[in-house]
């Protein structure tokens, strides 16, 4: 008997592969036949929906946060129910009622969360966000696809959806990034106006910019920030103060930027634009740091702690930048604490020279206790007050001009969102979103 050779076992192995796939494949097409793509309409919300919040701005009375309620898996047994919402907080933290919106489920998507909350130009508010749905059966190995969508909302001072906006209140792969000089500029750096028209009429030249993943603004000034083997930016100046028009600084396109050697093997995290500095949280092998550069000139400031850069204590895990005193700026950051379920939460202030300022915020306690937010920051704000709001994982934390905790605010500085009863608190309460709820 001649003995079997390896190369005869690969070939049955892999015409037996072949075959596995091609029955697989055979029984996916088979089910596209019965079962359309289209999934059921949106679920009503139950009456367990929660709050999901990501993003938070200051209002005349209070503050307002924009998240999503409901569950936004579609693949789960039950139909998915996630719908964008705002929730009201009065000046000391209470839920005073809230909007569920409409407007993506009559796309079948349900909402899954919100990338950036603005306030418009104007008045009211833009939410920019992401729906996902059940994109039907996966061809090859089974399971389901998903789609995602990007979109655009734009709110009345009310909550409300203007349905004049976009295609019945809604602007499909377009996601609003940020308002300059009065015009909302889309991720892609185009302008959306105040009824939903994206025009690329925003930046001078043809070059495409789509891959930036943070924008800052000063009047009549742009910069762009990518992550890459370093930081690189863009930056842009406004061609006339009459028209909302702007080009890229001389030397740099998208495909030549603006790059120093600022080592950023872990990426980046958030940015900051002050004065027309750059403050940039690079996370590295050592930790995370901010270094403050020159977006104009394309060099490192080293009048900010003579080196460009400052450490930030602890493994920080997320952080968020915010103007703050006549020229410096504050960094809220959550670090590991092991042994604990969280991140503890810390505040520092610099200013434009680098020094830290001691007698201001550290390590947030309550009651003695480490303040954790798991998972970590999702968005930060500084009020009129000068206090600072801080919102992870659905906890919203108010601390006081001099980086305490508030105890005037929520319980003992905290107030806990997730559980907030949006469908009582909205007058859709008996439409179809909140419907048994």
């Amino acid at each position: 008997m001649r003995p079997i050779t390896a190369l005869k076992i690969g070939v049955s192995v892999a015409v037996g592969v072949l075959a596995i796939y091609g029955v697989m494949i055979l029984a996916a097409i088979d089910s596209l036949k019965d079962s359309p793509f289209d999934p059921p309409p949106v679920a009503p919300l139950g009456r367990a929906a929660t709050f999901e919040a990501d993003g938070i701005l200051e209002t005349e009375s209070g503050y307002v946060v924009a998240g999503v309620v409901g569950t936004s898996d579609p693949h789960r047994r039950a139909p998915c129910s996630g719908r964008f919402a705002l929730v009201f907080l009065d000046a000391q933290g209470r839920a005073e009622r809230a909007t569920v919106l409409s407007g993506i489920e009559t796309s079948r998507y349900c909402a899954d969360r919100v990338d950036d909350f603005l306030p418009a130009p104007g008045r009211g508010w833009i939410l920019a966000g992401t729906g996902v749905r059940d994109g039907g059966p996966a061809a090859l190995f089974g399971g389901r696809s998903t789609d995602f969508q990007t979109v655009t909302l734009r709110l009345d001072e009310s909550g409300a959806l203007m349905e004049s906006f976009g295609e019945d209140g809604l602007v499909e792969d377009h996601q609003a990034a940020g308002v300059l000089d009065g015009a909302t500029f889309t991720t892609r750096l185009r302008r959306m106006t105040e009824s939903g028209e994206v025009r690329d009429d925003l930046v001078v030249g043809e070059a495409a910019y789509e891959f930036w993943r943070a924008f800052e603004v000063e009047r009549g000034f742009l910069v762009a920030v990518a992550s890459g083997p370093g930081v690189t930016w863009q930056a842009f100046e406004r061609d006339d103060p009459l028209v909302p028009r702007y080009h890229a600084l001389p030397g740099a396109t998208a495909a030549t930027t603006n790059t120093l050697p600022l080592e950023a093997d872990l990426g980046i995290g958030d940015t900051l634009l002050r004065d027309r500095v750059l403050y940039v949280a690079v996370r590295d092998r050592g930790g995370t740091r901010v270094n403050a550069v020159d977006p104009r000139r394309v060099r490192v400031v080293f009048g900010f702690n003579g080196t460009g850069a400052v450490r930030l204590p602890g493994y920080v895990t997320s952080e968020r930048l915010l103007a703050a005193g006549p020229d410096g700026f504050e960094v809220a950051t959550t670090a590991i604490d092991r042994g604990h379920h969280g991140d503890r939460l810390q505040v520092l202030r610099f200013g434009a020279d680098g020094a830290a300022d001691s007698s201001f915020g550290g390590r947030v306690k309550r009651k003695g206790r480490d303040v954790l937010l798991d998972p970590g920051l999702d968005d930060a704000v500084l009020d009129e007050a000068g206090r600072t709001l801080v919102l992870g994982g659905s906890t919203l934390v108010r601390l006081t001009a001099f980086g305490k905790i508030d105890p005037t605010f929520g319980r003992d500085g905290i107030t806990r969102l997730r559980q907030v009863p949006v469908c009582e608190l909205s007058p859709a309460a008996r439409t179809d979103p909140c419907r048994g709820a």
